[in-house]
């Protein structure tokens, strides 16, 4: 009982000493010079430099299919072409595009649309729609790129300062084929995916009128149709209906205009030799207006009227058109209606809101 007693004592001891032996060791072999596996000398990291910056990568212009089956990404890096990868979510397929940017899904996840930008050139300027950049230097500078201007929805290039045309590809994710426009200013799916439309930019330098080519792809049957001199266009909530302005260079066929895509008709809201602007449908898809008016030597503000029209669909009898102008429908009759103010419908569709301006006579004369 007592080499028992005494066998359990020791025991206790050891265990009770083992952490102080083992500190005690480590401290030993600190001491003694020996290195510690769980400590980094800071003089042996890398320290970073200036060229190191070029090749830190970021990710740009995220995107998931509607059904959650693809996702889609653009790496980007200082002075190098810009890299999309589509990828299958829960799958082996990833689709590298060199130079693709801002990728775009249709809404039933059968196809996909991107930009191509123009590839960056060793010793001259940078890639278009990323600001222009001179020749790269031995050291690059340690900046990000800059982002990619965005177009406005349903509108061509603006000319000056806006992002130089690119090309826009349109793939199918299930054969890969693809189909691309070049020179394209914006582009856009209809809801259901029945549609895509491609939008041209303004020639550089940009004339005096603002239309330029609309495309509109039936993605069913690969049908294309060409619209000449579109200014502004834009889809209603069904898809089921194209709106868009005409801006010809000699002002013959300006108007307001909607296509019933399924019929392939087409109906003429308002005509006019005037320019238009601010379309705009309404939350639901069946009301639409645009502004529209003349510039006058003698006035300092355009002479803007609104042409709106409701229970737009695809059947015309229905359609009822109002027309809005100073010194109508409470608008003051010195004050001109501005087109650089929003054009807003109301969620009932029974009134507009927009921006008046005090309408004086031209100090230019």
């Amino acid at each position: 009982m007592r080499s028992t007693s005494a066998l359990r004592a020791f025991s206790f001891a050891a265990l009770m000493f083992a952490p102080a032996l083992a500190i005690a060791q480590v401290k030993g072999a600190v001491q003694q010079g020996k290195p510690d596996a769980s400590r980094v000398d800071p003089d042996t990291k890398k320290a970073l430099q200036v060229p190191d910056y070029a090749r830190w990568r970021s990710i740009a212009s995220p995107a998931i299919s509607p059904d959650g089956k693809w996702v889609a990404w653009s790496y980007t890096q200082v002075r190098r072409d810009e890299e999309l990868h589509i990828k299958q979510a829960d799958g082996d397929r990833d689709i590298v595009v060199s130079g693709g940017t801002r990728p775009s899904f249709s809404d039933d996840a059968q196809w996909i649309a991107y930009y191509i930008a123009p590839p960056v050139s060793a010793g001259s300027g940078g890639r278009g729609g990323r600001g222009g950049r001179g020749g790269a230097p031995a050291m690059p500078t340690p900046t990000a790129p800059a982002p990619t201007p965005t177009p406005a929805p349903g509108r061509g290039g603006d000319g000056a300062g806006a992002a130089p045309p690119r090309r826009v590809e349109l793939m199918n994710l299930a054969t890969q084929t693809k189909t691309s426009w070049e020179d394209v200013a914006a582009f856009e799916f209809s809801k259901g995916a029945g549609y895509f439309v491609v939008h041209r930019a303004r020639q550089q330098p940009p004339p005096r009128n603002e239309g330029t080519d609309l495309i509109v792809r039936d993605l069913k049957t690969g049908a294309d149709r060409l619209i000449g001199s579109v200014s502004e266009f834009g889809f209603n909530k069904s898809g089921s209906m194209l709106a868009y302005t005409v801006d010809a260079s000699d002002d013959a066929g300006n108007g307001l205009y909607v296509t019933d895509l399924k019929a392939g008709a087409d109906r003429v809201i308002e005509n006019a030799r005037e320019h238009y602007s601010r379309m705009t449908w309404s939350e639901d898809g069946t009301a639409l207006a645009a502004l529209h008016g003349l510039d006058a030597d003698t006035l300092a503000q355009r002479a803007n009227s609104i042409v709106a029209a409701v229970n737009v669909s695809s059947d015309a009898s229905g359609m009822k058109r109002v027309r809005i102008m100073p010194g109508t429908h409470g608008v003051p009759a010195t004050f001109a209606i501005s087109e650089k103010g929003p054009l807003v419908w109301s969620t009932k569709n029974d009134r507009l809101i927009f921006s008046l301006k005090s309408q004086d006579p031209s100090t230019d004369r």
